[in-house]
């Protein structure tokens, strides 16, 4: 703090040079409007518990949950997948044999991007918002009836009977699932109409076969607003609901063919979420730990704006028995501005001291030949941390954020405390665990919504895993 003493004969004057003092950049918090408020005033849609949009962004803001997002997509949708074969299925048989061809065709060409692609983005919607989306298309009337003649003529020619109608799943085959970014669509209220029960095909596996099934069951509408154009609306159907829908309006019709021409005709969504007790949306596993997230992201900002304005100035200049002069105060803020680099390394700069004038004079300006003046340069690296600054609160907020999905260090690059035993126990842990359930909900909905309605009856649906095999050779990596 610059002082100057009453009588001027012993003056101290601390002049910090070189430091900037601006104050740290502050983030700027989103303040775009949500194109569902109105909606949601209406009571149209249900207003999500987290707002979708920046639960989207927490992998942006987190130096580690990124990682643990792709690990757990990777792990548990990224393996691929395989057909197997019911019990008390003859697989040599022509019959079963067509079967399996027609389902390897379906997933092949499923998806532009891939059917496993298409998996890893919903688990990459799926754990942040903690919901995600498929768009399921339908083959047109045109080509199912092409397809139920194609395969007509292959049995005929395999000298295989007659497939029974019912046995073909549903009239309108599912053809490719398309992602929806879960970010932007919401959930509509089941309110008047809405919320009847309507009926439904359901199938239920009886003797071997997929067996159609009338029941009564409420079905949910979706609408989509993207943020680049908040006056258009897009509305959906969810997957399996038997009734029409305009896609501009959101109005049902009885049936697909019920919709007027000139109407754009809805498609489906198949909905996925980590379900909550207390509202239709799902809730992501990290809702938990958000304050952790930020809290982490807080210390990394303080560390870059302490880095950034150096707080702290690296000397402290002493001057006793006189004062620099004004050229020499000059000339030093000049020479630190540009001394960065290699090539001021060895650069010298000459300063300039004068006794002190009489009382009343500035200490800056000359005022004759200098006296016994003394100027000694102090380094305060002392006074510097040596490192950045709560990197203990750090790193136990990276285990909190691991321990929501159970996520092993060495899936995300950090193997400093394993060895071969216990990184090959965490792995078949996790597998087990966390991986396994969610690749067997993923393949029910699989067995039990899309192969009956393609006419599947014979084979199943099964997620790869990771193998014995590839978990130790993770782990040997670590030795």
């Amino acid at each position: 703090v610059p002082a100057i003493q009453a009588d001027n004969e012993y003056a101290l004057r601390s002049v910090l040079i070189g430091g900037e003092t601006s104050r740290a950049d502050a983030r700027d918090e989103s303040q775009q409007l949500d194109p569902f408020s109105q909606l949601y005033k209406q009571g149209d849609v249900i207003s999500p518990p987290y707002p979708p949009l920046e639960m989207s962004m927490l992998p942006e803001h987190s130096d580690i949950l990124g990682a643990i997002i792709d690990a757990l997509a990777v792990n548990i949708d990224g393996q691929g997948h395989r057909m197997v074969a019911y019990p008390d299925v003859d697989e040599d048989s022509p019959d079963v044999q067509e079967e399996k061809a027609r389902t390897e065709a379906f997933f092949d060409s499923c998806s532009s991007e891939g059917f496993t692609q298409l998996r890893m983005d919903k688990r990459r919607d799926q754990e942040p918002i903690g919901y995600a989306f498929f768009e399921v298309l339908r083959e047109t009337f045109t080509s199912a009836r092409a397809r139920r003649q194609r395969k007509a003529q292959n049995r005929v020619e395999l000298g295989l009977p007659a497939m029974r109608v019912e046995d073909d799943g549903d009239e309108r085959h599912p053809w490719r699932f398309v992602h929806v970014p879960a970010y932007t669509v919401r959930l509509c209220a089941l309110k008047d109409e809405d919320g009847e029960p309507v009926e439904a095909i359901e199938y239920r596996r009886l003797e071997g076969r997929w067996e159609k099934e009338t029941v009564r069951r409420t079905f949910r509408k979706f609408v989509q607003i993207l943020s680049e154009n908040p006056s258009k609306k897009r509305y959906f159907r969810e997957f399996g609901d038997p009734r029409g829908m305009d896609a501009d309006t959101g109005k049902y019709y009885d049936s697909e063919d019920a919709v007027p021409q000139g109407k754009t005709r809805a498609t489906e969504l198949a909905y996925f979420r980590h379900k909550s007790g207390r509202t239709p949306y799902g809730i992501s596993p990290f809702a938990g730990v958000m304050l952790n997230i930020a809290g982490t992201r807080k210390t990394q900002e303080l560390n870059y704006s302490r880095l950034r304005n150096n707080m702290i100035p690296p000397l402290f200049l002493l001057i006793s028995g006189g004062g620099l002069t004004k050229g020499s105060v000059q000339r030093m803020e000049e020479k630190l501005k540009e001394m960065k680099g290699l090539d001021r390394f060895s650069a010298i700069m000459l300063l300039e001291a004068l006794a002190p004038k009489p009382k009343g004079k500035d200490l800056l300006e000359p005022s004759g030949p200098a006296g016994a003046v003394k100027i000694e340069v102090k380094e305060v690296a002392q006074s510097v941390p040596g490192d950045a600054l709560f990197m203990k609160y750090t790193e136990a907020n990276h285990k909190i954020i691991r321990a929501r999905r159970r996520v092993p260090p060495i899936l995300i690059g950090l193997a400093e405390d394993y060895s071969y035993a216990t990184a090959f126990v965490s792995l078949k842990m996790f597998d087990e665990q966390v991986c396994d359930p969610e690749r067997g909900s993923f393949d029910a909905w699989v067995n039990g919504q899309v192969l009956p309605r393609l006419g599947i009856h014979d084979w199943r649906f099964q997620s790869n895993g990771i193998t014995t095999g590839q978990m130790a050779e993770v782990a040997k990596l670590i030795e």
